[in-house]
């Protein structure tokens, strides 16, 4: 699993998703948090052809949703041009919010390589686009709220047989002053594996990385933060 830098707002985010919406802030320690209490938006796309298990992808990861009281919008078996105007329609509709939004949850789960998915017609679609299209300047409707990106997709043809293993925080500030962010901050990309190499899907019981995020939410979702949650879900 390979992680980016997160800020302390996340222990609270992923307690939030933990535990199905409900989280009081005194159960951690007293650090800036995300206010979650707004509307929380998800965009599942799934290519289902020729991918056996992606059904049973699409069932756990919209549940989990469900549970996080996500409203979710589904693109199954997109092309390229599907697939952008969905997820410009659905980045637009994050912007023309009238009140807040809380955080962005988008799972692309397709066929894939280094850096890019592909379509039902395998088109080759740069993740850095779908990432941009949800940056501070594109999306001003997610400025400083979490975006977690969930990329269920080969990252090369290399295959990783393991090894055997050896013996051997930010200050507040005054709301009133205007800031400076960078174009991309907050964001949270999850892979289920490591660059060059391919991800793991079982035909009848769905993807590795899939299975493992439900059953660690669903075992240990209320205990945890978001590095050790994700660090289960690696174990698996």
């Amino acid at each position: 699993m390979r992680f980016v830098e997160y800020p302390p707002h996340w222990f609270y985010f992923l307690r939030f998703l933990q535990t199905g919406g409900q989280y009081e802030k005194n159960h951690g320690p007293e650090l800036e948090c995300y206010n979650m209490e707004q509307t929380r938006k998800a965009f599942v796309m799934c290519v289902k052809t020729g991918r056996p298990g992606a059904e049973q992808d699409i069932n756990m990861i919209r549940n989990w949703l469900e549970e996080c009281k996500f409203e979710c919008i589904s693109c199954i078996d997109p092309d390229e041009k599907e697939l952008m105007e969905k997820l410009t329609e659905f980045r637009d509709g994050l912007n023309g919010i009238k009140d807040d939004v809380s955080c962005c949850l988008v799972t692309l789960m397709a066929h894939g390589g280094k850096g890019f998915i592909n379509t039902v017609f395998d088109e080759r679609v740069n993740l850095t686009d779908i990432f941009e299209m949800f940056n501070n300047e594109n999306c001003p409707a997610l400025q400083e709220k979490p975006k977690l990106f969930v990329i269920q997709a080969c990252r090369g043809e290399r295959r990783d047989s393991g090894v055997i293993q050896a013996d051997n925080l930010s200050t507040k500030q005054d709301s009133s002053k205007k800031k400076r962010l960078p174009t991309s901050s907050d964001y949270y990309i999850i892979y289920p594996t490591q660059e060059d190499h391919i991800s793991l899907r079982h035909s009848m019981n769905g993807s590795v990385m899939i299975q493992a995020i439900d059953e660690v939410f669903r075992k240990h979702g209320k205990k945890l933060h978001i590095v050790d949650f994700f660090t289960q879900v690696s174990y698996q």
